[in-house]
């Protein structure tokens, strides 16, 4: 199957962020603080190594996100997301050993005073809602369904369709659902993988960053207690087609979580 490689290589990447992330600075175990009616998350942690921080603007937009091998600043206007620069040490993922572990070890974390930028994202906007992003890769349109929620994300290089994202949510708010598809030069549309969410009753740390319009994660009102993965297309023997990852939170008294699966910790502001 075309494509094959394609998928699966981000799915790995995407794996490989959330390991190498892990490995950072050390975090301390104060209770975490609020401001206003939602919690701003301040730092995440993995056994008590600093993986990201994030910083806010006065009007509480998300402004930063830092970790050591890639850094994002998010540029707002009137309380629209207008740009997002991108700041990469991509050494880390160089097949040199000498490079990928010179990144792996570096002391200091990525920043704008020494890292080239990699990419920068634009948003448009339509009628109040978010019409456009784009970047060196290409464009992505956006439809919405009754509720004004993002229902398809669709993808363009060269101005030609490569594929979308179809996204379904609960009464809630929260993303149940998500198809990605990619579309052939025939124009045949193929279904390549399906995620389902399931979620607890609690607050959601990241829904702070709403404002950067990603269906999921960044929208949920609630945090995902499983999530079952599917392949649609032929994988190696050794990759399972259908990947289920479960989690479990501590909360605080307030409603949101502080630990997931008894090694990522929350703090907040």
């Amino acid at each position: 199957m075309r494509f094959s490689n394609y998928m699966i290589s981000c799915r790995y990447y995407k794996v490989i962020w959330l390991v190498v992330a892990f490995f950072v600075l050390s975090c301390d175990k104060e209770d975490p603080g609020f401001s206003g009616d939602m919690a701003l998350l301040k730092e995440v942690c993995f056994d008590l190594e600093k993986m990201y921080v994030y910083t806010y603007t006065s009007d509480n937009q998300l402004y930063e996100e830092k970790s050591k091998w890639h850094y994002t600043k998010y540029n707002h206007s009137r309380g629209r997301l207008m740009s997002s620069d991108y700041y990469l040490d991509q050494r880390i993922f160089s097949s040199s050993s000498t490079l990928s572990d010179s990144a792996y070890h570096r002391t200091d974390w990525v920043n704008p005073n020494n890292t080239e930028k990699y990419s920068t994202t634009s948003y448009e906007y339509e009628n109040g809602k978010l019409a456009t992003t784009s970047n060196y890769l290409g464009y992505s349109t956006y439809s919405y369904d009754e509720n004004n929620r993002i229902s398809r994300r669709s993808h363009y290089h060269n101005d030609v369709i490569s594929g979308y994202h179809d996204f379904f949510y609960d009464e809630n708010g929260n993303l149940t659902k998500e198809l990605h598809y990619i579309v052939l030069e025939s124009g045949e549309h193929e279904l390549q993988t399906t995620t389902e969410y399931i979620f607890d009753n609690k607050h959601n740390p990241y829904l702070a960053f709403n404002s950067l319009m990603k269906p999921g994660l960044y929208t949920n009102k609630n945090n995902i207690v499983e999530e079952t993965y599917t392949i649609h297309f032929e994988v190696d023997p050794f990759i399972e087609k259908v990947q289920v990852t479960e989690n479990e939170y501590e909360y605080n008294k307030a409603g949101y979580p502080v630990r997931k699966n008894e090694t990522v910790e929350y703090k907040y502001y």
